[in-house]
């Protein structure tokens, strides 16, 4: 396996010849320049490159001695050969920074994701490109991508993490400011992305940390940044409207539109009641804080859920169109954060990129239901893996029935299949159950709605253990009424 010393070197050198040409941009010089002054190997190969194919005494030879093809050649060489890589450069990567494209050919599994194609073609990244030992590993922290959605960490270890290992990254900027891990990922235990919060616009060096767990070993990267550049390129405004559903408040906070992802947030608020139990939007179980007995607010919590892929359009789901494109934007991640101020919840729906510069965008909510403690029955169960168990009871009330019609046990799944004897006519259901299973110990998971027809439906709950649990509904969703459709006019300049 080539080391990332190897790795680098064989990437500068395929850049040396646009390089001494004078062909690369600013930052991908500065990269490669950087790298010259501290390898004597690449010192070598672009000396060898500048050095002339012949001397004046070889190619007069030639002229006198061989055919005419040979100085024809050479004459024609020092005006095709910009030519010549430019047309290489553009059938490798077609547009963007000639120092990523190089990573990416071949190098960078990460970079092969469209999210990054704009920051690729604007040559946004921030090139770091160092590498320190963390015990058994050698860690390089290759770029970072300063988005105003997120901050994105590219780096890459070798050999790879073992199952065992543990590598915990940490990031403060110079003013003490920690930057919360939102998520990563990791392409055969050898490349890694990490996602963060995005930084303070005023951010001026992150201090980036490795730490094998169980060690002592720690290592440090100090990386000059800039987020400007990004800011110049991306767009966050805050729309400040504010809609009534009912006893609800929905306030659509902020629209971010950044290189890697989109977000709307929005803010529901709804009387503080022991009561209620929470909103949900589609089929997203409800989310709310626990409330007192006097109305303060006892606890809070978080929590996303991610969309499956290829889901049609539908009221279960928020929507974004680019109305300027007549694209549909893809809807990834829907997160939620309830608030232990207000009891309200902030939630954020996170889709794709724009891939091009738009004007109006129309941003849809899912039909949004509030959800209500209810007096139930419960029962006790317990099933076998593979087992199909036909229920027919009714675990709501006799006003809003619940038939729990049969589960079905899949090594740790549980599907549970039910039928509402409400809003049997309604095109999406009037009304949703929020059905929990519990285990002896009393530890509770909530169910999702993973489908819906009229007034049936399927929820699915994961188990984390085996023998018996009890499995009853905990609170019912009414749909709300109200204008769920945004009309938004994106700021000049993005």
């Amino acid at each position: 396996m080539k080391s990332n010393k190897d790795i680098q070197c064989a990437i500068i050198q395929d850049l040396i010849p646009v390089y001494a040409d004078g062909e690369l941009s600013q930052a991908s010089s500065e990269m490669v320049r950087q790298h010259l002054m501290e390898c004597s190997q690449c010192q070598l190969e672009i000396e060898a490159y500048k050095k002339p194919l012949f001397t004046d005494t070889q190619l007069q030879e030639d002229i006198d001695t061989d055919v005419k093809v040979k100085p024809f050649a050479f004459f024609l060489w020092p005006r095709f050969k910009k030519v010549a890589w430019l047309c290489l450069l553009l059938i490798v990567v077609g547009t963007g920074s000639l120092a990523i494209a190089a990573y990416n050919f071949g190098k960078s599994i990460a970079l092969q994701d469209p999210v990054y194609s704009r920051a690729i073609k604007e040559d946004l990244f921030v090139e770091v490109h160092k590498t320190k030992k963390l015990g058994p590993y050698e860690i390089t922290l290759s770029r970072a991508l300063l988005d105003n959605a997120q901050t994105v960490l590219f780096y890459n270890t070798n050999p790879a993490i073992s199952e065992e290992d543990r590598v915990h990254v940490t990031i403060k900027d110079s003013d003490g400011r920690v930057y919360e891990t939102l998520s990563g990922f990791s392409y055969g235990g050898i490349e890694h992305t990490m996602n963060l919060q995005p930084l303070d616009s005023q951010a001026q060096q992150l201090a980036v940390e490795f730490e094998l767990e169980g060690t002592p070993a720690v290592e440090t990267f100090n990386v000059p940044v800039d987020p400007t550049p990004v800011l110049a390129s991306t767009s966050k405004w805050w729309p400040s409207i504010t809609r009534e559903f009912g006893p609800v408040r929905i306030d659509l906070d902020s629209v971010v539109l950044g290189l890697t992802k989109s977000q709307i947030n929005i803010r529901a608020l709804w009387p503080l009641d022991q009561q209620i139990r929470g909103m949900g939007f589609g089929k997203m179980p409800p989310q709310g804080p626990i409330i007192g007995e006097n109305g303060e607010v006892l606890s809070a919590s978080g929590g996303s859920f991610r969309v499956p892929e290829g889901i049609p359009i539908s009221n279960d789901y928020a929507s974004l169109l680019d109305t300027t494109n007549r694209r549909q934007i893809g809807l990834n991640t829907i997160g939620y954060q309830t608030d232990s101020t207000s009891g309200g919840v902030n939630v954020t729906f996170e889709f794709d990129p724009f891939l091009e510069p738009t004007s109006y965008m129309d941003f849809t909510l899912p039909n949004l239901y509030l959800y209500e403690i209810v007096a139930g029955n419960s029962l006790e169960l317990s099933l076998e893996d593979g087992e199909e168990r036909e229920i027919n009871e009714n675990i709501g009330s006799e006003s809003h029935k619940v038939v729990i019609d049969k589960l079905i046990k899949q090594d740790s799944l549980l599907r549970i299949y039910y039928t509402m004897l409400k809003g049997e006519d309604a095109i999406y259901p009037e009304y949703l159950p929020e059905i929990v299973l519990s285990n002896p110990e009393g530890f509770e998971r909530q169910g999702r709605i993973t489908s819906t027809d009229g007034n049936r439906g399927i929820v699915e709950v994961h188990l984390t253990d085996e023998g018996s649990f009890t499995l009853e509904l905990k609170s019912l969703g009414e749909m709300l009424q109200g204008d769920k459709e945004y009309e938004l006019q994106v700021p000049a300049g993005y």
